[in-house]
């Protein structure tokens, strides 16, 4: 699944539909990347559900410290936060946090493109697939200072910013490719998941559609550790687990659609998105199609 026709970060933090959107005081657009900045202060203790957007959305924390849940696209998990802690989203799936303190955030989108270039520079050194990195906060004392040193260049109007901006833009996406590579060293002893085992698993997604599946739920089912289990996965389906479930979820919906007359907000609560506008969105993209015009047209 594609994610051309999502928004970027920019847009959604300029439409306030990002949930920091309220207490972003800086908002950038830099370099030839066209890389989103905003710096959000004082955001309070509580809920803050992130829409999907079309980038790898990263966010830093800059100030606070306390206990976090959080669901970065793959599942939930809880941990202690505190400055320096970055979380990173993929293109695509919609975030969730729900912290217990006050806190200032420095959020960064860098296109899918950024990526590409860095992973293409090194062939097959790092691991394409970061999904390793959504099952916690990451802490990098390297890639902090240098959101922290593009941060500063772009406030203080250095007419070279938007180059320094294009540099870090990349550095940051290698480092975080060579963080995944590191977490999923090759295992000899780890081979594709066997037909029983992906059948268990494929029943276990179907069970619990509705719910937020971690990667360490559906990895401990099966007695493996997280980064065993998600190789075994994708070399068994050519897919990560996400990836594999989200068609899960959009198979329903369709099937939904075509069989019921349940409203749109409905079936995606039943099929385990986020919102009406997340399904609507991975919908979309797909089918090619929204779902309300799908089902509008099967009945003419």
């Amino acid at each position: 699944m594609t994610s051309g026709s999502l928004p970027s970060l920019h847009e959604v933090v300029q439409n306030n539909s990002h949930s920091n959107a309220p207490y972003v005081t800086e908002s950038w657009l830099l370099g030839s990347n066209r890389l989103s900045l905003a710096y959000a202060k004082n955001n309070p203790a509580g809920h803050y559900p992130d829409p999907p957007t079309s980038e790898y959305a990263i966010a830093i924390t800059t100030k606070g410290a306390g206990h976090g849940k959080c669901d970065l696209g793959t599942g939930a998990f809880s941990q202690r936060h505190k400055k320096g802690a970055l979380a990173l989203v993929s293109p695509g799936p919609a975030a969730d946090f729900q912290i217990d303190y006050d806190f200032d955030l420095l959020i960064v989108g860098v296109p899918t493109e950024v990526f590409d270039k860095a992973f293409d520079a090194v062939g097959t050194g790092p691991n394409r697939d970061l999904e390793q990195l959504h099952s916690s906060m990451i802490y990098d004392a390297t890639i902090e200072s240098l959101l922290h040193r593009m941060h500063s260049e772009a406030t203080s109007g250095n007419p070279y910013g938007g180059l320094f901006a294009d540099h870090v833009a990349s550095s940051v996406a290698a480092l975080l490719l060579g963080l995944a590579g590191r977490s999923q060293k090759p295992d000899s002893k780890t081979g594709p998941l066997t037909k029983q085992q992906l059948a268990f698993v494929h029943d276990l997604m179907m069970d619990h559609l509705q719910e937020r599946l971690t990667l360490d739920k559906l990895a401990g089912e099966l007695g493996y550790d997280v980064f065993r289990f998600s190789r075994a996965f994708k070399a068994a389906t050519g897919q990560t687990a996400y990836q594999y479930l989200m068609m899960m979820r959009l198979e329903r919906g369709r099937d939904r659609l075509i069989h019921t007359n349940e409203s749109l907000a409905n079936i995606s609560y039943d099929c385990g998105f986020s919102s009406q506008a997340h399904f609507t969105a991975a919908f979309t993209k797909y089918m090619g199609v929204s779902p309300g015009a799908f089902r509008e047209e099967l009945r003419r």
